[in-house]
């Protein structure tokens, strides 16, 4: 360990200088950065969607989709078991809401709004319902 005094200004401080300072500075700056881009590998990990899953989501959307539009009641929800993260499942409820358009009450509407704000969808529902 060696020190050092220097005088700027007047002012007298002291300095102490250990040689090993910067190797453990490096060590951990590396160290962080490994686990940083563990962690980012991750996460990114998780969003991607399985490509297998993809596909047969892909697959079971049009069949569950013709169900909501001419099926009885909500039977199509127990084909969709497993679309609810697929990005057209909204679609599914439209349909659904669609053919019953006209025996539509407002909190089943006010669900679907509130479920899937600022879609096309919505749109579509709150041009076809008078309440809007």
């Amino acid at each position: 360990m060696s020190r050092c005094v220097r005088k700027d200004a007047g002012i007298s401080y002291t300095m102490t200088a250990f040689p090993h300072s910067s190797r453990m500075s490096i060590r951990l700056f590396r160290l962080m950065i490994l686990a940083a881009t563990l962690m980012a590998g991750r996460v990114a990990a998780a969003t991607v969607p399985n490509p297998t899953e993809l596909t047969h989501q892909r697959e079971q959307f049009p069949l569950v989709l013709e169900t909501a539009r001419h099926g009885p009641d909500d039977s199509w929800r127990k084909l969709a078991d497993g679309l609810e993260d697929y990005p057209l499942f909204p679609y599914l409820e439209l349909a659904s809401l669609q053919r019953r358009i006209a025996q539509l009450k407002r909190p089943e509407v006010d669900k679907f709004l509130a479920a899937w704000p600022g879609s096309c969808g919505s749109c579509g529902v709150r041009r076809s319902t008078s309440w809007w």
